[in-house]
């Protein structure tokens, strides 16, 4: 299940006695265990009704934590920060755990962590835990659940936003875009930052600017965009800006031919009937880039789309084998594609 079916049941007192937390969104797991400790666990009595398990801990401190019963709490939460971590040290202790779960008692609550999604599906333990849906999914968020956990925390701290201003913090962030590693974390302290200086209740577009650093990959895919808008003077200034980052020509020319790629091979697609679900599982691309491709597919030919992407490869290949001015190779190749788009 994911966080949101999790997050039900959470809602509905109905949590079972073990779980495996898994996924890359920490912050998410942090939230939601916190929410555990928010519904079952009087605060008063915190300190005796959470434990937590690091990877200085052993099989006998889980075994002992478990076996102790809540106190003036609804329900004890034993948390293992990193099953991965605390078994580099003992490897039997995920075979010994796994012969556990099914006598952990039901006043308590066991979430094992897998904090950087690593440990595999072959293992006994996940499917131990799988076999009963125990398994809990803390992925990256699509764009609607961003848009939500932006909105939230804007709110909460009794400001507004309107729908523009929102979704430019989202593309300006690069959350979504291809290989992005910024963290939910991250996106927090970048809001926080936006909400304390601003001085109306509303924020605006110049509050954010002020604020919020723009991610290289959001900034590659505002390049796309110009390039696919026929803007040169925004696509120059954008690829300077790159440039100036010290992004290499090489992350952006891969970039380039990625997209190009995947537009060529969505426009043959959608000729040969295929709806957006089927292209992608084909693709395998997230919703929000697999958007953006069929809102390009509508404004290039499919002839263009090839020869575009066979200038791309052809400097690729060049720009490793011959000395070239990188800078202005680019930006030449740059207005070039935009005079053929």
């Amino acid at each position: 299940m994911d966080f949101t079916e999790f997050n039900k049941i959470l809602k509905n007192k109905e949590v079972e006695n073990a779980y495996l937390f898994k996924g890359t969104e920490n912050y998410l797991m942090e939230k939601y265990i916190e929410n555990i400790k928010k519904v079952y666990i009087d605060e008063n009595f915190s300190m005796i009704n959470y434990i937590e398990i690091d990877s200085s801990g052993n099989f006998e401190q889980i075994l002992n934590a478990c076996e102790t019963l809540p106190f003036m709490s609804e329900k004890k939460l034993i948390v293992i920060k990193d099953i991965n971590e605390l078994s580099q040290g003992d490897k039997s202790i995920m075979d010994k755990l796994n012969d556990y779960l099914s006598e952990v008692s039901n006043d308590n609550i066991l979430v094992v962590r897998d904090k950087n999604d690593n440990l595999k599906k072959t293992t006994k333990l996940y499917k131990s835990f799988n076999k009963k849906d125990r398994v809990v999914e803390f992925n990256r968020l699509n764009v609607k659940q961003l848009n939500s956990f932006i909105g939230k925390l804007i709110r909460d701290k009794d400001k507004t936003i309107d729908d523009t201003e929102l979704n430019y913090i989202v593309q300006k962030s690069g959350y979504l875009t291809y290989k992005s590693e910024k963290t939910l974390f991250e996106m927090e302290n970048e809001i926080a930052k936006i909400i304390d200086s601003s001085k109306e209740i509303k924020i605006s577009k110049e509050d954010i600017d002020k604020n919020m650093i723009v991610d290289v990959n959001a900034n590659i895919f505002n390049l796309i965009d110009s390039l696919m808008g026929k803007d040169l003077r925004t696509s120059l200034i954008i690829f300077n800006n790159i440039y100036e980052s010290g992004e290499p020509i090489s992350k952006l020319l891969f970039m380039l031919i990625r997209h190009f790629r995947l537009l060529n091979k969505y426009i043959v697609y959608s000729g040969q009937g295929y709806g957006m679900n089927d292209i992608n599982q084909k693709l395998k691309i997230s919703p929000y880039e697999l958007k953006k491709i069929d809102k390009f597919s509508r404004v290039v030919e499919g002839e263009k789309v090839n020869y575009i992407l066979s200038k791309l490869l052809e400097f690729d290949i060049r720009q490793k084998s011959v000395a070239l001015d990188g800078k202005l190779s680019m930006e030449l190749l740059i207005a070039d594609i935009i005079k053929n788009m």
